[in-house]
């Protein structure tokens, strides 16, 4: 992996990069991106630029930001950057640390990712490289059809049904999302990249129970992808918010999903013990072992075989599950 050591004025960082094996690291980034970031980041020659981290970042992590800010860059905005000299790179600081909310900072399946205070540096460099979710967005292009109605359960940033909304062709993208910090965001993505006529966010939870509360219990932690109805660390740390309950019975009458695709942290037990799955004709469910173990995993499995469903298993794995239809 790359190293990075930062000498700190009160208003520049001095930033010196040591790259250990580039090209191999960075391998699906062009080799003009390499050469250039070597040449920006020659140990003799140490660059220095004006950079403002995030106030919730501590030290290390704001040098961390500012690396992966940096290899964030396209090849392109490198390119143009590097014709206008070195000494360019002092005026450069908000390009690569303190990103506007519009600023494109990864291209995910031919979405735009745009910035956003809940997408770290290391989520960005995946994004870029296709390794975010990757389970669960390779399965969801390969069996999502032109024409289906998506029902996705856990939104998170919005990418996945981004990519989907993006490349299959759905008649519609119903999307839910219980952190009413992410939907701002995620619907700017949707606008960003004109895909708002296809998919749509609501902050509620789907709740299949038929004697399913209002509202419900769910915990924001500082990394989203670790929030949830049910967590297993850190729930001293979490937000505890109440979110409101749509039905799935209304679901389903509302808009005749063909395929559920959910990522709900452990919800997903509940939700398949009492889901009407008539009409649904593929799910793409990442499961989730460590909060309701082997038993858990069993019930969810053999409750979808039953109501006519097989797991694809060639499809399946890394936690992802694929079940189609009979």
């Amino acid at each position: 992996m790359p190293l990075m050591a930062l000498s700190l004025p009160k208003h520049e960082y001095q930033v010196r990069l040591l790259f250990d094996k580039c090209p191999d690291t960075f391998s699906p980034l062009s080799s003009c991106f390499c050469d250039e970031i070597h040449w920006i980041a020659n140990p003799c020659t140490p660059v220095r630029f004006r950079y403002s981290p995030p106030n919730y970042l501590s030290r290390r992590a704001a040098y961390l930001h500012c690396f992966h800010s940096i290899i964030a860059l396209d090849a392109l905005a490198v390119s143009n950057w590097l014709k206008q000299g070195p000494l360019r790179v002092r005026n450069m600081g908000r390009a690569m640390g303190t990103s506007t909310k519009n600023d494109v900072v990864a291209t995910y399946h031919g979405v735009e990712v745009l910035s956003a205070p809940h997408l770290g540096p290391n989520m960005i460099i995946n994004m870029g490289l296709g390794k975010y979710e990757r389970r669960e967005v390779l399965s969801a292009l390969k069996f999502i059809e032109e024409g289906d109605v998506v029902v996705e359960m856990g939104a998170g940033a919005g990418l996945v049904g981004a990519a989907v909304a993006k490349n299959c062709g759905p008649e519609k993208i119903i999307s839910f999302e219980a952190n009413h910090k992410l939907i701002t965001s995620i619907n700017a993505l949707y606008e960003h990249n004109g895909i708002a006529d296809k998919i749509e966010v609501h902050n509620q939870i789907v709740i299949s129970d038929p004697e399913a509360p209002r509202a419900v219990d769910f915990f924001i932690r500082g990394n989203f992808l670790g929030s949830g109805m049910t967590i297993t660390k850190g729930i001293e740390r979490a937000e505890k918010v109440s979110v409101p309950v749509v039905a799935w019975a209304t679901i389903k009458e509302q808009f005749k999903p063909t395929v559920l695709l959910m990522d709900i942290e452990g919800a997903e037990l509940e939700f398949f013990r009492h889901a009407d799955l008539g009409d649904i004709r593929v799910i793409i469910a990442e499961l989730h072992r460590h909060i309701y173990h082997r038993p858990g995993m069993r019930e969810i499995r053999e409750g979808i075989a039953a109501k006519g469903f097989i797991e694809d298993r060639e499809a399946s794995g890394g936690g992802v599950f694929v079940f189609t239809a009979v």
